[in-house]
């Protein structure tokens, strides 16, 4: 029976590669996001965001927020609370240009939204979801993620500024 057993094992692991395949191959596949341009040259943000009068629909039959208006200005913190489902995250993906918005307006530092490309914006807003997800690697090749060409000294005071720093300094293997 251990034969058997062993070629049971096999099959389902080439079946769950397969499948795993599947899903790679079809992200690999996905055409660009429509907008979205490399390179692209890097713009300077001081961070003066405006919401003003903004509504968004998933679609015509899903009308999602109506109305907003908010003001953050530099260096300013500012918390979204609300209920599950009730358009936090997606006031944020408007921000940067992952939804666009339906009406009203959204200025960065006076500028409208839509006059930055995605690359560039994206380039010069962060954003930190609920969700924290670490690839396998090291810590150093997670935060390279977001700037391949980062130097360590870069990548340490994002993880101050993160307030991650002290944490990753008592790892026996730092930024790995």
């Amino acid at each position: 029976y251990d034969p058997v057993g062993k070629l049971h094992s096999l099959n389902q692991l080439v079946q769950a590669g397969r499948a795993a395949g599947e899903r790679v191959f079809e992200i690999l596949d996905t055409p660009a996001e429509p907008g979205r341009v490399e390179p692209d040259e890097p713009v300077s943000i001081v961070g003066d965001v405006r919401f003003q009068d903004v509504g968004f629909a998933y679609s015509e039959e899903l009308p999602v927020l109506h109305h907003i208006s908010l003001h953050a200005r530099p260096g300013e913190t500012v918390a979204l609370v609300g209920q599950t489902g009730a358009g936090k995250s997606t006031l944020v993906n408007m921000l940067t240009r992952f939804y666009e918005f339906d009406d009203g307006e959204i200025l960065i530092d006076g500028k409208p939204l839509r006059d930055f490309s995605k690359s560039a914006l994206r380039s010069a807003v962060g954003m930190v979801t609920q969700e924290s997800f670490l690839f396998n690697g090291s810590i150093r090749d997670n935060l390279r993620l977001g700037k391949p060409t980062a130097t360590d000294a870069e990548l340490l005071d994002a993880l101050a500024a993160a307030n991650a720093r002290e944490f990753v300094d008592r790892l026996p293997e730092g930024l790995g």
